[in-house]
């Protein structure tokens, strides 16, 4: 179960990072956040938005988590586990993107997205602490508010892809002549 001094430790620490990365964008002016939204007709945010956005997300997702774990009745301990596995390597796939966005490796990064399709069709993909292990991995190149918009639309997408697996087995198992 997820206690408050964690939920707070861990949004501390969301903070604190995207301060960090702030400041090493500061000092390091010729590395700039690459935007995917850097079309100019769109809202010019600006960069420190990330230390409001993203501890507000950390704390909304670790709050759905705990939800999601206190309403569990199987086995609390295999949950937990289970959603830090999906925590950890939802991260690890966020950065490997984020990696290859980054220094330009544009088959690696669509096939890095075909992937998460087929993922989704396995794993519940679009759980909290999977967007947010993503959004937190993404936020460190492409920004925060960019980063979350893709996490979130990511998340659709996949709980869109989720639900809908089964559909064609059995749309052919109900229009079979047998």
């Amino acid at each position: 179960m997820i206690k408050n001094k964690f939920l707070w430790c861990v949004t501390v620490l969301v903070a604190l990072l995207q301060a960090a990365v702030l400041c090493w964008h500061y000092f390091n002016p010729k590395i700039v956040f690459i935007g995917v939204l850097d079309a100019p007709y769109l809202l010019d945010v600006p960069p420190w938005f990330s230390l409001i956005i993203m501890p507000i997300f950390s704390l909304c997702c670790l709050l759905l988590m705990r939800k999601r774990l206190q309403s569990t009745t199987v086995n609390r301990g295999k949950a937990t586990t289970y959603a830090l596995i999906g925590f950890v390597f939802s991260f690890n796939y966020g950065a490997t993107l984020a990696g290859s966005y980054y220094w330009a490796m544009e088959l690696y990064t669509v096939m890095l997205i075909i992937g998460i399709a087929v993922i989704a069709c396995i794993v519940k993909s679009y759980r909290a602490e999977c967007v947010f292990g993503f959004a937190l991995s993404l936020s460190f190149v492409i920004g925060a508010l960019q980063a979350l918009v893709l996490a979130l639309v990511t998340a659709s997408v996949c709980w869109l892809l989720y639900k809908c697996r089964k559909l064609p087995l059995n749309f052919a198992r109900d229009n079979s002549f047998t």
